[in-house]
């Protein structure tokens, strides 16, 4: 695929991403074994490790590591233009997003 000339990095990030998304071959060839590296990277997951115990456990750890990977657990933040002047960028911070579906099903908000 030819790729035009002062394409933007999120262009081509984007493009790489899709590329290994469709390399089903390269896929299958590495198994289960990245998303499991994942998954113990963040205190196991007891379907999947009989030895799992909650001593092994650190919620704050797994807090951590979540929110550098920009996954809000307890509060979600990010940084977007200000409403009252887009030359300025503002930090917003807010409940995460799996927070308000949780409140829809259970009758409060929209």
């Amino acid at each position: 695929m030819d790729v035009p000339p002062n394409e933007p990095q999120s262009v081509l990030d984007a493009r790489t991403m899709y590329r290994s998304c469709m390399d089903t071959e390269a896929i299958e060839k590495r198994g289960t074994g990245p998303i499991l590296e994942v998954i113990e990277t963040f205190g196991g997951w007891p379907m999947i490790n009989l030895q799992w115990t909650t001593q092994d456990y650190d919620i704050l750890s797994v807090v951590g590591e979540l929110s550098k990977l920009g996954v809000g657990v307890f509060i979600s933040s990010q940084v977007v233009p200000s409403f009252e002047d887009s030359t300025k960028h503002v930090m917003m911070v807010s409940e995460p997003k799996h927070f308000r579906h949780v409140s829809r099903l259970l009758g409060g908000g929209p």
